[in-house]
C-alpha cells in the first residue's frame, strides 16, 4: 500500500513480484492501463473473464494485431447481466493462448463459459532503453462489441496516458468547484472533497456515446437528448445525496428523473436498488 496513489481519474500501484508500476486512468466510457517495468522483462497479459462473478457465458475474439474483442454474461445479485468490451493494445500482438494451451487463430473466436486467454506480445521492436511501457486502452457497452469500440473511437483516439489523466483531473476538478469551502484545517478540506467525491461518484453513465442502453426489460433502447444513467441506491441517497444534485447538478438530476421514468417504463416499478 505504500505505493499506491489512488485520485479521482487515476489509480497507481507498483506489483512488487517484478517491480512493474501499474497505472490506470479513464474517460466517460473508456480507459487506458499502463505498465512501466525494466527492459528485458517481456510479460503476457492474462484476461480472464471467469473473474469475480459467476459467469454463464464468454466469447472473446482476436481481431487484429492489436485488437480484442468480447464479452462475458454473468449472474450475481444482478442475475442477467452482460458487459462487452473492446482492447487495442499498443504493442502487436504476437500470439493468444488459451487457459487450457491451445493457440488462437488470428480473427479466430472462443465461446463457452470459461474463457481466459493469454496475451504475448511482439517485443522485438522495442528499444534498448533501461524501462519500456506497456500501454492498453479499452472501451465497455452494456449493448454490444459495435457500442464497446464506437465508445473508445469516441474517447481514446491516442497513446498519450498522461493527456488523458490531465484530462479526467481537470475534468474532477470543474465538478468538485461546484462548491468551495474556507476557513477550514487542511484535513477536514480533504475530508470535505473526498465525501464530495464519494457523493458524485454514483450514478454512472450507462448510455452509450451513441446514447443506446441495455434497460430493465434487457431490451435494447436509446435515450433521446438525454443520458441514461445506473447505480441508483434510492432507499439511501433520496435522504440527502439527491437533495444535494437539485443545488448543484440540476442538469444531471433532470436526466436522472428521465432515467427513473424509462426503467419503470421498461420494467414496471419504480427503481428502489435496480440490480436486486
Amino acid at each position: 500500500h505504500r505505493t499506491e496513489v489512488a485520485q479521482p481519474g487515476y489509480y497507481a500501484v507498483t506489483l512488487t513480484k517484478n517491480d512493474i508500476r501499474a497505472e490506470m486512468t479513464t474517460t466517460v466510457h473508456a480507459g487506458m492501463h499502463g505498465y512501466t517495468m525494466r527492459s528485458g522483462l517481456n510479460p503476457s497479459m492474462l484476461v480472464d473473464l471467469r473473474h469475480r462473478d459467476r459467469t454463464l457465458g464468454s466469447s472473446l475474439q482476436w481481431v487484429s494485431s492489436n485488437r480484442i474483442t468480447g464479452y462475458r454474461h454473468s449472474e450475481a445479485w444482478a442475475k442477467d447481466q452482460y458487459i462487452f468490451f473492446v482492447m487495442e493494445f499498443a504493442q502487436p500482438i504476437k500470439a493468444i493462448r488459451t487457459n487450457n494451451g491451445r493457440t488462437l487463430a488470428k480473427g479466430e473466436t472462443i465461446d463457452n463459459d470459461s474463457v481466459a486467454v493469454f496475451v504475448d506480445f511482439d517485443w522485438s521492436q522495442m528499444p534498448s532503453v533501461k524501462e519500456h511501457i506497456m500501454l492498453i486502452r479499452t472501451a465497455i457497452s452494456t449493448v454490444d462489441v459495435d457500442g464497446a469500440v464506437k465508445n473508445l473511437e469516441k474517447e481514446i483516439t491516442h497513446w498519450d496516458f498522461q493527456k488523458i489523466r490531465k484530462d479526467a483531473d481537470a475534468t474532477w476538478n470543474a465538478e468538485l468547484s461546484k462548491l468551495s469551502a474556507y476557513g477550514a484545517t487542511p484535513k477536514e478540506l480533504t475530508n470535505f472533497y473526498t465525501s464530495m467525491y464519494h457523493a458524485m461518484v454514483v450514478p454512472n453513465v450507462i448510455s452509450d456515446v451513441d446514447g443506446r442502453y441495455r434497460g430493465r426489460d434487457n431490451k435494447i433502447h436509446t435515450a433521446e437528448g438525454y443520458i441514461q444513467y445506473t447505480v441508483f441506491s434510492l432507499w439511501d441517497t433520496f435522504r440527502a445525496a439527491h437533495p444535494l444534485y437539485t443545488l448543484i447538478d440540476r442538469k444531471r438530476t433532470l436526466d436522472y428523473v428521465r432515467t427513473f421514468l424509462a426503467q419503470y417504463k421498461e420494467g414496471g416499478r419504480l427503481p428502489v436498488w435496480e440490480l436486486g
